[in-house]
């Protein structure tokens, strides 16, 4: 009796041999996995581009600026507001921004969580970055609250908002957080 094994047989049998292999060797649980949870937590970020801001009243939408190169600044004290879109079960670290703050004005900063059962709001981060400098900085603001920094999307969307002086310019933000599964 002569058996005849053709190549398209070969790479079947070896095939099956790897995913057989793959999984009894753990590497291949992603798969089947329905939880797809890390073993040590990530960092991820969110950016938030001058061109994301909206003016948050009448007054303000008649009197600003958002360049194509990264600018947005306003004639006078109006504040700026946009969405975040953070995955569900992150946990939020760091708000960093990019501005420039002139003589007499001061960025004022915030996050916050709007509750969708309510409407009710709840500062997650705030303040006042004093600085007459005029200069372009970055400024790391550390999230304390551990209560609000859990992202909760089945209960909360989250917002960001800044004021703007005469003499200030936000050239950009952007949102850290840690998270241990691949998503929502």
């Amino acid at each position: 009796m002569t058996i005849q094994v053709s190549s398209r047989r070969v790479a079947l049998a070896a095939a099956g041999g790897l995913l057989a292999a793959m999984s009894l060797s753990g590497a291949a649980q992603a798969i089947t996995d329905t939880v797809f949870k890390y073993t040590t937590a990530k960092t991820g970020y969110f950016g938030i581009d001058v061109m994301a801001m909206a003016p948050d009243r009448n007054n303000a939408a008649n009197d600003y600026f958002i360049d194509w190169d990264g600018i947005l600044s306003a004639d006078g004290p109006n504040c700026f507001n946009a969405g975040v879109n953070l995955p569900n079960a992150a946990t939020i670290t760091r708000l960093s921004i990019w501005y420039a703050s002139g003589a007499g004005s001061n960025p004022l900063v915030r996050l916050f969580r709007h509750t969708l059962a309510d409407g009710t709001f709840s500062t997650v981060f705030a303040e006042v970055i004093l600085d007459d400098s005029g200069t372009r900085k970055q400024r790391n603001l550390a999230i304390t609250d551990d209560s609000l920094a859990k992202v909760n999307n089945a209960h909360y969307t989250y917002g960001f908002g800044i004021c703007l002086g005469s003499n200030t310019a936000l050239h950009g933000a952007r949102i850290t957080y840690t998270y241990n599964t691949a998503g929502d």
